[in-house]
């Protein structure tokens, strides 16, 4: 079952199924081949072996996007906010540095690498996604952490989705909560709010 994070709210701690350490570890799904098809993702969450040209993958790119919408959860605002793929490439490496062939073994090999430039960017594992962090107000250790290994530059060094479940960050306080525990709130649509306030009289509104 997926898990949520209620920040703020007094829960007492409850234990999902058990992970082979002692902690506990919710159910995963097996991992399937990697296989050939169109990028899935959103630009502001698409992976940099994607943005590099690669047409097979697996479940990495899903750790990536999880890690991107992750980050923006905490930060209110958006790890890569890229224009377009070439920007959004720019804005990965200028957190995550510009990898090499020692850090990221095959990307070289990437259909659209050549076209990369490095100046201007830092080397991986250089600290700037903590830097980002900081700037953001996330303080938390295992967060950072817990995105850190969600947005490795190389896929098979990021975390399995089993791995990112059984992280320290989804076992320290708050603790998580179940769906129907999380607060209500009301559905809003925009064709709603204008019903209502034409009817309060106070117009459509604009847009």
């Amino acid at each position: 079952m997926m898990m949520f994070r209620e920040r703020g709210a007094d829960k007492t701690p409850r234990a999902p199924p058990p992970r082979a350490d002692g902690k506990t570890q919710p159910a995963t799904l097996p991992r399937p081949s990697k296989q050939t098809l169109s990028p899935p993702q959103t630009t502001t969450s698409r992976p940099p072996e994607l943005l590099l040209g690669a047409d097979r993958y697996g479940p990495e790119v899903d750790a990536w996007s999880v890690g991107c919408i992750l980050a923006e959860l905490l930060g209110r605002k958006p790890l890569f906010p890229g224009r377009d793929e070439g920007d959004q490439l720019r804005q990965v490496f200028s957190v995550l540095g510009f990898p090499r062939e020692e850090d990221w073994p095959g990307v070289t090999q990437l259909e659209f690498y050549g076209m990369a430039r490095p100046e201007g960017h830092p080397r991986p594992g250089s600290g700037g996604l903590a830097r980002w962090c900081r700037a953001q107000g996330i303080e938390d250790p295992h967060a950072v952490d817990l995105l850190g290994r969600l947005l490795s530059l190389d896929p098979r060094r990021r975390a399995s989705a089993r791995e990112a479940a059984t992280h320290d960050y989804f076992y320290e306080a708050p603790r998580a909560c179940y769906p129907h525990e999380l607060p209500k709130v009301d559905d809003s649509h925009e064709l709603g709010v204008k019903k209502r306030a034409a009817a309060a009289g106070g117009g459509g509104g604009g847009g």
